[in-house]
């Protein structure tokens, strides 16, 4: 499914956390890997051809390295080299690294991301964030829980990680909705490929009633009753999906939750030890994304699993489901 992988590098520890995960999911597929880095001169320097050529063949030699020591055959986890390519052009960091990510057909880019949250997110901004939001490309995200700047890149790749230790669980939340099973194909066609076991996970939102910004004693409904009813429901849709994916020959199981859907997605998550998180997501602009949040923002800024994004435009929502259907048919 994923046949060129892409891994935006800009010199720090913080972006190189992203290769084992890259190198594992290269592995997975066969996938063509691609090490990009985009250089860029300090401030204040003169843009001269000089400058340029030189900022270049400096980010070279940066690549070739960080190539050497994730190819060492002599490790547990190594990229095959005959697969890893290194890119390095000149340009602004930004704008070109998107526009890169179109010119060299990635199917999927693997990158860490800060887990910044409110104001500072909206204000200091996101390389991954900008990303997701202009790139209709799948995205697997990555927050590492410490960055130590003296690491090298040989002892980061002996560091164990969830994907690396071997991929049994892969939790795939779904909302009932068609864009949510935008995430299907990819999930099943991961499942196959390393013989994991899906766990569909639905999470419900308890109606609490409130009167004047407070709770209210007494409603017109069966709140206990309204919500069995919901969970029964949800557990229904997944298990329709469930037996549709069994099908197909991939273990699965449906699990229905009540309460945070992010905290609950993440407490499975850890409680079944998966290896991934998979889920979709719509790619708001910066001030939506602040004012309104998501699920999937949040558990990418709570969660120590690598998160995988499938977007799900609105241009794009009738292949996202032909496609779905094709593989787990309509409900």
């Amino acid at each position: 499914m994923f046949t060129k992988i892409l891994v935006p590098l800009d010199g720090s520890p913080l972006a190189e956390k992203a290769l084992p995960c890259a190198i594992k999911l290269a592995n997975i597929y066969k996938a063509q890997l691609i090490l990009l880095r985009v250089a860029e001169l300090p401030a204040f320097t003169t843009d001269t051809s000089e400058h340029e050529l030189y900022a270049v063949k400096t980010a070279e030699e940066y690549l070739e390295n960080i190539k050497q020591n994730i190819c060492d055959s002599a490790l547990d986890l190594c990229a095959n080299s005959g697969r890893v390519t290194a890119l390095a052009v000149y340009g602004e960091h930004d704008k070109d690294l998107i526009d890169l990510i179109a010119r060299e057909k990635a199917d999927l880019v693997v990158m860490t991301t800060h887990g910044r949250t409110g104001l500072a997110r909206v204000v200091v901004g996101s390389m991954a964030n900008r990303v997701l939001r202009n790139c209709n490309v799948p995205m697997v995200l990555i927050r590492p829980d410490s960055v130590d700047t003296s690491e090298l890149i040989s002892e980061l790749m002996l560091e164990p990680s969830s994907i690396q230790d071997g991929i049994k669980h892969l939790v795939v939340t779904l909302d009932g909705t068609h864009e949510s099973e935008s995430v299907l194909p990819a999930a099943i066609h991961f499942a196959e490929e390393t013989g994991a076991e899906i766990q569909l996970v639905q999470v419900i939102n308890p109606i609490i009633p409130v009167e004047y910004g407070a709770p209210i004693s007494s409603y017109s409904f069966d709140l206990d009753k309204d919500l069995e009813e919901r969970r029964d429901a949800g557990l229904d849709y997944l298990n329709k999906l469930q037996l549709k994916i069994e099908g197909q020959g991939v273990k699965c199981r449906s699990v229905v939750f009540v309460g945070n859907p992010a905290f609950e997605i993440i407490n499975y998550s850890n409680h079944c030890h998966a290896s991934i998180i998979m889920m979709a997501t719509h790619a708001r602009g910066r001030w939506g994304q602040f004012m309104m949040g998501s699920v999937a923002d949040e558990v990418v800024r709570k969660t120590h699993l690598p998160v995988m994004l499938v977007h799900t435009y609105p241009h794009v929502k009738s292949n996202k489901e032909e496609e779905a259907g094709k593989l787990v048919g309509t409900i």
